[in-house]
This record gives structure tokens, C-alpha cells and sequence, in this order.
């Protein structure tokens, strides 16, 4: 958190790519945003319909070849790294995202996930309501996977999805991002300033995070997009 910065009041977790170390995300704490990032288990998911992401994000016992308990799950990292982080650090407040009972306030959380992050992304809007989930160059699970249908607690409504069309696996992101709910036909917003009418986004790109990466090698600025999605306010 940089206290220099006008304060967004949302607490940002962000995932990366499969294999990925925990991602910072300065992008996000350029623009005041509350970021916290944990450890977790991050790799490629082998038990059918992959409800290794589940597992992951809740420690419930769903997969045969992960063991992920409860008290190491995503869910419950977040919970003690904002209580460590409101003892240690009380002048950032980081204790704002957690209620009198001590648990976290999921309804200021953004959750940001790129590809393997994307996927974990879907999988936490089945567990709690959060104020949104943005998922880039994702999900890629199998598309009769059951727990796709399982109810959201995240209202597909604060559910976002942006993907570049020279992605290989763009056509499974657009049907399962449908399958799921999320509002809008996919719209190609390369050349087009926000707002916008969907929450189904495409641009001329291949496979991204698009929000923060490093722009100097020639890569577009996507910035003016992903301030929309995560609703930054100036």
C-alpha cells in the first residue's frame, strides 16, 4: 500500500500465470488500491473437471490429488495475512477489510487473475461475494466441468472478463464466460474508450494479464481498460 497515493479502499488479490510466484502488482498500488498477495498451490490441475481450484481457494476436500487443508487454503492465508498485516502495520489499515468478528469483508475485495489466476478467480466467486473478480486470458476448465453451474455468491454482475482474440484459448474463454452468466457479448474494445455496454471484453492481443505489464518492449498500453474494470477511482 502507498500512502501516497489516493486511497481506493479495496483490497486487490492478485494471481498469475500456472507456475507463477505470488504477484505484487505494483500497477495496483500505483493507483491506491490495498494489495496483498500469499503463497498457494499453483500448478497444473490433473483430477477431472479440476476441482483442484476449489481446493485451493477453500481447502474443502473436492480433488484426489491435492491436499489442501482449510487452514492453508487461499480463503484462510488472506484472513491471517490482514490480521498479521492490521497488528504490524496499523497505519495503512489494513484491518479495514476485516469485520468486528475478525473475518474478512469479501464485498471490498477485488480478485485479479491472469490465466491460472482466472480460473481460480471463477472458482472463489462459488464461495464468497466479492465487490468483483476480474479474470484475464481465462478460464480454461473443461466446460462440463459440474461445479461451472454451482451457484455464484459473486453476482455475475461484478464478474469481468477481458481477452485477446489471437489467443488460442479465446473461443473456450468466450463460451464458458457465457456458460457462466457474466453479462454482454463479447465486445472488441481496442479502439474504444469506456464506459462500456458488457462485461465480455476483447482486444487485439494474444494471451495476457494485460493490466501492469511492462510496456517498453512495444507492448500496448492497456491501462484506460483495466481502470474501468477494476473501477478506479481519480
Amino acid at each position: 500500500f502507498d500512502p501516497k497515493k489516493p486511497l481506493q479502499k479495496k483490497l486487490v488479490l492478485p494471481f498469475g500465470g500456472v507456475n507463477s510466484d505470488p504477484w505484487k502488482m505494483g500497477w495496483a498500488v500505483d493507483r491506491g488500491y490495498h494489495v496483498l498477495t500469499v503463497d498457494l498451490w499453483n500448478d497444473y490441475p490433473k483430477d477431472p473437471g479440476y476441482p483442484e481450484y476449489l481446493e485451493s481457494w477453500s481447502g474443502d476436500d473436492l480433488s484426489q490429488t491435492l491436499n489442501q487443508p482449510k487452514n492453508n487454503s487461499v480463503m484462510a492465508r488472506v484472513k491471517a495475512g490482514l490480521k498479521y498485516l492490521a497488528e504490524q502495520d496499523s497505519g495503512s489499515d489494513w484491518g479495514y477489510y476485516l469485520d468486528a468478528q475478525g473475518e474478512v469483508r469479501w464485498n471490498d475485495v477485488i480478485l485479479f487473475g491472469y490465466s491460472w489466476g482466472g480460473q481460480l478467480g471463477v472458482a472463489a466467486s462459488k464461495y464468497v461475494a466479492m465487490d468483483r473478480i476480474i479474470i484475464t486470458s481465462a478460464p480454461n476448465v473443461p466446460i462440463d466441468s459440474p461445479w461451472l453451474k454451482q451457484p455464484n455468491k459473486t453476482p455475475p454482475e461484478r464478474c469481468f472478463f477481458l481477452g485477446g482474440n489471437k489467443d488460442g484459448e479465446h473461443k473456450t474463454h468466450k463460451d464458458e464466460t457465457m456458460l457462466l452468466g457474466w453479462p454482454g457479448e463479447v465486445i472488441n474494445v481496442t479502439k474504444m474508450a469506456p464506459p462500456y455496454a458488457s462485461n465480455r471484453l476483447e482486444v487485439d492481443d494474444g494471451h495476457s494479464s494485460f493490466c501492469g505489464r511492462p510496456f517498453a518492449d512495444g507492448m500496448i498500453d492497456w491501462d484506460g481498460i483495466c481502470e474501468w474494470l477494476f473501477h478506479t477511482q481519480k
